[in-house]
């Protein structure tokens, strides 16, 4: 059985918040110390301290978000628009997405005002600290606006991260 769910950010905040956080830096990728995977290979970063917060570099405005779950099988699967403004100019962007499998191939980022398309470079994903990193052959400029669009899937999964079944029990019966 499938459902198709149409939800705004403020319904799904919580949800939003653990499936995918989103910033930009100032043009690099945190320093990890940790084995990370950047399109097929792997290179291991040697630092001292993991970093697992991303920079407060963006004001992403407004998620919008479309998913569709199977409750037999435990998947799911969807799309967010992410309405960011840029305050550093760069051309990384980062998000959290832990238990998340993205379809880099449809990756889109535009600027709002100029309808300009971005060209995803290359992507990098830490299975450490759960932090995905794409970097864009153009510059987002400082004080401008962009939505980020990303189709995406996933297991419903058990621990308390993304999206997760759980259960309650009322007047004795396990719902």
């Amino acid at each position: 059985m499938q459902t198709s769910i149409l939800l705004n950010f403020t319904m799904f905040a919580k949800f939003l918040t653990s499936l995918l956080t989103l910033s930009l830096t100032n043009g690099f990728a945190p320093t990890v110390n940790s084995i990370t995977a950047t399109n097929g290979s792997v290179k291991v970063i040697n630092n001292e301290d993991l970093v697992y917060r991303l920079p407060d570099t963006i004001l992403p405005s407004r998620y919008d978000l479309e998913i569709t779950v199977d409750l037999e099988q435990f998947i799911f699967g969807g799309s967010v628009k992410i309405h960011i403004h840029c305050t550093v100019t760069t051309n990384t962007v980062m998000l959290h997405s832990k238990n998340i499998l993205v379809n880099w191939n449809l990756v889109k980022l535009v600027d709002v005002e100029l309808s300009q398309e971005f060209t995803l470079n290359r992507y990098e994903e830490n299975p450490v600290t759960d932090i995905t990193t794409m970097i864009f052959n153009e510059e987002l400029i400082a004080n401008k606006n962009y939505i980020i669009t990303l189709d995406m899937s996933g297991i419903i999964t058990d621990e308390p991260s993304g999206l997760y079944r759980s259960s309650y029990i009322r007047n004795g019966e396990v719902r």
